[in-house]
């Protein structure tokens, strides 16, 4: 299987970390999919299936450490407005953490067609996107081994939206979600069916996805996803670097938990990213990919 991968020798990318890296193949509207028979050895994969009356793709990380008939951890990492599966992975480098940890993580792609922009949901009635969620997760579930107490979902700007849209209205699939600099759908309802941990990561300096304003906060937001999950409403904050603090409600049902980490002086960035190191706003204290895995780890469902 040819790898989708592809390596950056000059990058450039704007601060609003939402248009496509230069250089950077954008994926048209029929990739080659995968052959069967399916993932028969640990690598990289592009699949393709229909959903909505569509065909719509994305792209597989399969550890060496996988095994068909174990259970197995899925991640689904969604990108941010404008960009490509391929360009989040880059982002994340989550396929050096899936190998390294033993998980199998999933890259979705948005549609060309929509600007590779997600589908935000404001009404129960979903999105098209939650739909292709599903039918990514149903098509995964015939052919890999995944443990369906640990599905997650992770996302950068719009795609952290998406993922705040998962665990609204399908709170029942994932055991938890990580929006890093999320696009929330702050005024539109969220109804979950059951609690979700949540643990998010947000600049309070970004200009792309504000913190605060216009009637919004972040830890307002982090606030009452802990009273959907039943936690307690008081939360403890703590202050674990000079430009880093984290608000964490944990006294929640089923060891639910739900945490925000704020990056005093933090841009539109994924933190801990090679691509952003050398820009302003990023801090060095903090790499959102280990984070979120460490949580996610230690929050499978009950």
């Amino acid at each position: 299987m040819t790898k989708w991968r592809v390596v950056l020798v000059c990058l450039v990318w704007l601060l609003t970390g939402c248009a496509p890296i230069k250089n950077t193949p954008i994926p048209t509207n029929t990739p080659e999919p995968t052959q069967v028979p399916y993932f028969d050895k640990p690598g990289q994969y592009l699949e393709m299936i229909e959903s909505g009356g569509q065909t719509r793709w994305f792209a597989i990380y399969l550890p060496s450490s996988y095994l068909h008939g174990t259970p197995t951890p899925l991640v689904l990492n969604y990108h941010g407005a404008g960009s490509t599966f391929q360009q989040q992975a880059l982002i994340s480098g989550m396929d050096e953490k899936a190998e390294t940890e033993g998980f199998v993580v999933v890259y979705p792609q948005a549609l060309p067609a929509n600007a590779n922009v997600w589908a935000l949901a404001d009404s129960t009635a979903g999105s098209m996107d939650i739909e292709f969620t599903q039918a990514i997760l149903d098509d995964l579930h015939q052919k890999l081994s995944i443990d369906p107490k640990r599905i997650y979902a992770t996302g950068f700007s719009n795609g952290g939206g998406l993922v705040d849209n998962l665990g609204c209205f399908i709170s029942d699939t994932f055991a938890a979600i990580a929006p890093v600099a999320g696009t929330y759908v702050y005024w539109a309802p969220c109804e979950t069916s059951s609690p979700v941990s949540v643990i998010a990561i947000h600049g309070d300096a970004d200009s792309s996805v504000v913190y605060s304003g216009g009637g919004f906060s972040t830890p307002g937001w982090a606030g009452t996803w802990a009273e959907r999950n039943g936690c307690d409403p008081s939360s403890s904050t703590s202050q674990i670097y000079d430009d880093i603090s984290v608000e964490t409600w944990d006294s929640c049902p089923e060891g639910r938990e739900v945490t925000l980490y704020t990056i005093a002086g933090g841009g539109h960035v994924w933190p801990g990213s090679a691509i952003y190191k050398e820009m302003i706003g990023v801090t060095k204290n903090l790499n959102a990919t280990d984070f979120i895995w460490d949580f996610f780890e230690g929050h499978p469902s009950p």
